[in-house]
């Protein structure tokens, strides 16, 4: 009995030594989990972080569950219709005799006028429409991505900005309070001064709700927090690359998706041509007949179709036609769309980035705002001038990483119509 509670109380304490071994919570055997699917790998670099999003963003996941679905579409359509049985069967008496009179047939649906061919064609079809959409949402999400990193870069150099503006703010704040009076203007300046370190808090508060905004979708798209994203953001842009006034659209996402609407025409023409053909089954047949003691059987061969007395099917093509008419319409006005398109965003891409080149330096911002800032310290330039220097210099820097983004954006979107947005690098 003693060897029994003994060896009881062993393996108790072995399952509880298991449970405190296991971890306590589901993330820390998989990875935690910000959005919908485990975190990639750590990023090492931009690009990294950009193909983790192209996999895993929430729409190119729907995109890519739409198209498993219909990959399994073209085997559904080439399945072969399964044989059908028909039976009927009389009985009755005749001057005492009984009478029997059974068929049955065995009967073979078979598609003819090209039927099978056309649905298996439909469903490639609507294979292509599928693909294109995953590639659509693939590049939306490299776009969104790669302008995100580059919008925590600023986000951080903003933060530093303001926060070193309103320390100064503060800093002469502190410095006139302890002063045992005051001139009039140097109440004005340290009122001025209040409400310039209060403004610089709010556009801080502003910066700070962004960047969560940002971390949410980072979250989402790769399962990683801004603290391991900092780790991979890409530099400040110091050269731009030159972008040609026309280019060849015909590998646009949008443009694919809309070949793969006149495919789906198409194969809905030829399927409406096919239906211009009866329906047929043929299979073999039995028949028996009885009369009283004499008994007979019958074989041969059943045929069913139908007679296309009313209708060819001339409604059904005609409205295929029109539907092929159509997407070929939206495919000429689409590309003339993303032609208007590419060279607007060509635009907005030169003038964004002429802008940048003729704004100065960074270094000689630096410089001058660091002698502005001894001067205020020590009182040699009123509040006014120094509270515009800061002022200055934080909205030249937003002015700055607003076309930043703006080039940027207007590149990576000139990349999508180009058809080269997964060749190129962050």
């Amino acid at each position: 009995m003693i060897a029994f509670i003994l060896a009881l109380l062993l393996t108790f304490s072995e399952v509880l030594a298991d449970v405190k071994a296991w971890p306590h919570d589901e993330s820390e055997k998989v990875g935690h989990r910000h959005g919908t699917h485990a975190e990639c790998p750590e990023p090492k670099t931009a690009l990294d972080i950009v193909r983790c999003a192209q996999e895993n963003q929430s729409a190119v996941r729907s995109a890519r569950l739409a198209l498993e679905k219909a990959e399994t579409l073209k085997s559904a359509a080439g399945q072969w219709a399964n044989p059908e049985i028909e039976a009927e069967a009389g009985f009755g008496d005749s001057l005492g005799d009984q009478q029997i009179d059974a068929q049955v047939a065995l009967v073979q649906p078979i598609d003819i006028g090209g039927r099978r061919s056309a649905r298996v064609q439909e469903a490639e079809a609507q294979e292509k429409q599928a693909k294109a959409d995953v590639r659509a949402a693939e590049a939306d999400a490299v776009i969104e991505t790669v302008t995100r990193l580059h919008r925590v870069r600023q986000i951080d150099l903003e933060k530093a900005l303001l926060e070193e503006a309103a320390g100064a703010f503060s800093k002469l704040v502190t410095q006139y309070r302890r002063r045992e009076r005051l001139t009039p203007e140097q109440e004005v300046s340290l009122a001025v001064f209040e409400m310039a370190e209060a403004d610089n808090r709010l556009k801080l508060s502003a910066l700070i709700q962004e960047e969560s905004a940002i971390e949410h979708f980072f979250h989402i798209a790769t399962g990683h927090g801004l603290e391991e994203i900092r780790k991979a953001l890409p530099e400040r842009p110091k050269s731009w690359p030159d972008v040609t006034e026309k280019g060849d659209i015909s590998a646009s996402p949008t443009l694919a998706r809309l070949h793969a609407d006149r495919d789906l025409a198409l194969a809905e023409l030829e399927s409406a041509r096919a239906h211009s053909w009866p329906e047929i089954g043929i299979g073999p047949m039995i028949q028996l007949q009885a009369d009283g003691p004499i008994h007979q059987q019958l074989y041969g061969l059943q045929l069913r179709f139908e007679l296309p007395v009313f209708s060819w099917n001339g409604g059904g093509r005609a409205h295929a036609h029109k539907s092929l008419a159509v997407s070929e319409n939206a495919i000429a006005v689409k590309r003339a769309e993303e032609t208007h398109e590419r060279a607007e965003q060509v635009t907005i891409y030169r003038s964004a980035v002429k802008a940048l080149k003729d704004a100065l330096p960074t270094a000689l911002l630096e410089k001058r705002h660091a002698e502005i800032e001894s001067l205020s310290v020590r009182g040699l330039v009123s509040a006014s001038l120094a509270i515009e220097a800061h002022r200055q210099r934080a909205e030249l820097e937003m002015t700055r990483n607003e076309r930043e983004v703006t080039a940027i954006r207007a590149l990576w979107t000139i990349h999508k119509l180009d058809g080269r947005i997964f060749e190129e690098i962050p």
